[in-house]
Formats: C-alpha cells, structure tokens, sequence
C-alpha cells in the first residue's frame, strides 16, 4: 500500500509479537488524543475553571477490498471484533517506522459499489497510549 510514494502498511496482531499484515487495507487512519480533565475551583469570589491532559488515547480506522480469503487479517479482525478481544494495531511507512497502540474493534462495515467492487471497513479504539516503532 502506497504512502506518500513510500510502502506503507497497516498490522495487526493478538499477542504484540506476531504480526500480520491485512489484505485489501488500502487506506488507514491512526489518530491519537489526549483527554482533558476539568478542575474547577468554587471560591467566595467566584470560580475559576482549569483544564488539564488527561489519558492518552486514540483512534484508528482502516479499509479497502473485502478479502474474504484472508483468514489471518480481515477474518482474524472481525473474530476479534466479535469476541471482544484486544488486539494491537500498527502501522509502518517504510517497514520499520510507525507507531503502534493496544486496541479494540468497534465496528465493521460492508459495502459495495455498482462496479461489483466489495469494501470492508474497520473502526478501531485504543485502549491505552500508542507507542513509536523504531
């Protein structure tokens, strides 16, 4: 898959040690977030609101062609999805660089187009902080 004219891929794995890569995923977002936490202060002279970063966390989602032969990616995804499993997700844009996150699906959906071109997608929830691949 094509990032930027450099090979980009997008992995998951169940135990963040073997790793595979998803068939048909031919595009992908990795987003990640901070939640702000609120603190506000009550006082005789009023109230004073504060904001600070709170958990790292984020999103991801991917898709492309329905790969129905692919047992070890997008069968593997929907199967985790199904049973609640966490899983990792990573991506990496020339093998080696990228970041990576522990996750949990959210959703999938099907759709498909009059050419007879059949699309999956995958919405994805990370359950802690993302960390970088080096």
């Amino acid at each position: 898959m094509p990032y930027a004219g450099i090979d980009g891929t997008f992995e998951f794995s169940l135990d963040d040690s073997t790793w595979q890569e998803v068939d048909g995923i031919d595009t992908f977002s990795f987003d990640e977030e901070v939640t702000k936490l609120m603190s506000t202060k009550y006082a005789q002279s009023g109230r004073a609101e504060n904001s600070f970063a709170g958990l790292l966390s984020g999103k991801a989602t991917c898709s492309g062609s329905l790969e129905k032969s692919d047992t070890l990616g997008q069968t593997a995804m929907t199967t985790a999805m199904r049973a609640g499993t966490a899983i990792y997700i990573r991506y990496t844009v020339d093998g080696s660089i990228g970041d990576k996150a522990a996750a949990k699906i959210n959703s999938r959906g099907i759709s498909s187009s009059a050419d007879g071109r059949v699309d999956v997608n995958f919405g994805i929830d990370f359950i802690g902080a993302a960390s970088s691949i080096t």
